[in-house]
């Protein structure tokens, strides 16, 4: 048993084989031949590495003449022979520009969405490859994390004053918290629905359950407002949302805050126009209103608070009746203003260009 003297190893050589044998991420295989150099650089025999990590000696001594022949490179994997890729990154960059594209661009007629097979039909049809499965073409996409197959909701606004109308919102919600910022909205159609079985709470290793049927009570709309700068919220629940309800809900905040002016941020709703709103603003002219723009109520914060009623209170509750659900979200609003405060609200508007 002669020690190979080839396999005499450098500091900085050594350093990097023990570094590879500690990587958890390192290949097995790399690290079982860093180990198999260290055990022979330290004197071990080709039987005896044998021995120890369940190998033939030929496989030992394949590794220890590599590495003495390429050094670190020696054990690494050797590029294997085969014929060449079919799959080439020019077809892969055509193919997920073609992804990229609307299908009816591509010939793809009848259709506004692309589905793995139909992207091997144009893949095939274009002659970007030969031959191709859509198992391929999944993890070409997931790589580039492109989904064709999944969109978001967006939408345009068509107010010509859009930017205007968002910095003078803004300037409201940045101002001085001495002013009144009210943001008010109604949160129609919430339905009382009372499931048939109660819940089956979650355990270690099983989901909660939830009965699919339920029994309708009726519906309530939920007029709502937020003061901004201490984030109390005023609610009323009605059966009904118009204009007359709209006023009476601003009779009562005029109650609320009797003194000093009061900026109102509201949708463009119709029940928020009209001769006898513009009444009611001329009796209470302490009260301005501020209007969203078009297809902008998000910059409304009123609708930040619906979402946190929705996701609290509504999404997985269950109601006896529409009475239960009023003094339930009238207890919800009770609880929320004992803790209430301001959103912490950082955009600063949009620059207006001249």
């Amino acid at each position: 048993m002669v020690r190979t003297p080839c396999l005499e190893l450098s500091v900085q050589v050594r350093g990097s084989l023990e570094h590879i044998c500690r990587q958890l991420a390192a290949p097995y295989r790399e690290v079982r031949r860093a180990q198999i150099i260290l055990a022979l650089a330290d004197g071990a025999s080709y039987r005896g590495v044998a021995r120890v990590f369940h190998l033939s000696r030929n496989t030992t001594r394949k590794w220890g003449r590599r590495f003495a022949a390429d050094g670190l490179d020696g054990i690494r994997d050797r590029p294997r022979l085969g014929r060449p890729p079919t799959f080439t990154p020019e077809a892969q960059t055509h193919l997920v520009a073609v992804a990229c594209r609307a299908p009816e661009d591509e010939g793809c007629s009848g259709t506004d969405r692309w589905t793995l097979d139909l992207l091997v039909e144009t893949a095939l049809r274009q002659g970007i490859v030969p031959a191709i499965h859509r198992a391929t073409v999944a993890r070409l996409l997931e790589r580039g994390e492109i989904k064709p197959h999944r969109w978001q909701m967006w939408l345009h606004s068509h107010d010509p004053a859009f930017k205007e109308k968002i910095n003078d919102i803004v300037a409201l919600y940045l101002a001085d918290r001495q002013q009144t910022v009210l943001c008010i909205d109604e949160k129609t159609g919430i339905q009382a629905l009372e499931r048939k079985y109660p819940d089956r709470l979650p355990t270690p290793s099983h989901l909660g359950r939830r009965e699919f049927e339920y029994i309708r009570h009726g519906t309530l709309t939920l007029f709502a407002a937020r003061e901004v700068h201490s984030g109390q919220v005023t609610g009323w629940c009605t059966p009904q949302r118009r204009r007359t309800e709209f006023l009476t809900f601003m009779d009562q905040l005029a109650d609320r805050y009797p003194n000093g002016r009061v900026h109102c941020v509201l949708d463009n709703l119709n029940t928020h126009y009209g001769p006898t709103v513009s009444a009611w603003l001329e009796r209470h002219e302490r009260f301005v209103f501020h209007f969203t723009p078009f297809h902008a109520s998000w910059i409304n914060q009123i609708e930040v608070w619906f979402s946190i009623l929705a996701r609290r209170l509504l999404r997985g509750a269950s109601f006896r009746s529409v009475d239960d659900l009023e003094v339930r979200i009238g207890h919800f609003i009770h609880q929320y203003n004992a803790q209430a405060g301001p959103f912490a609200w950082t955009w600063k508007g949009y620059p207006l260009v001249a």
